[in-house]
């Protein structure tokens, strides 16, 4: 069950997309705290999406829930810093190109 989900898009284009995304949420393992870069994809089988760079923060307690969010959010701020082309993160994870038109 997703506690919280946010996802900030750096770039939309007509089928093409970059967003940073934030979330807390239940799974089997208990609470956990999950950031990744999220792009397109461009595989012969649509994938739809790829996570790049993702970063899986497991929660002991309260105050481990605060630390893993702060971790995950200061991950998030830090790609900001970067190219807000999806094509740089693909190459970054030797993912395919779209096509070229």
């Amino acid at each position: 069950m997703v506690v919280l989900l946010t996802a900030v898009g750096l770039y939309d284009g007509s089928s093409d997309w970059l967003e940073l995304e934030l979330d807390v949420s239940w799974t089997c393992d208990g609470l956990s705290v999950t950031a990744a870069v999220s792009v397109a994809c461009w595989c012969d089988v649509n994938h739809n999406t790829h996570y790049i760079d993702p970063v899986d923060l497991k929660v002991v307690d309260g105050a481990s829930l605060a630390a893993s969010f702060e971790a995950a959010a200061g991950r998030v701020l830090s790609w900001t810093k970067r190219p807000h082309d999806p094509s740089f993160w693909r190459a970054r994870a030797g993912l395919p190109q779209p096509p070229l038109h």
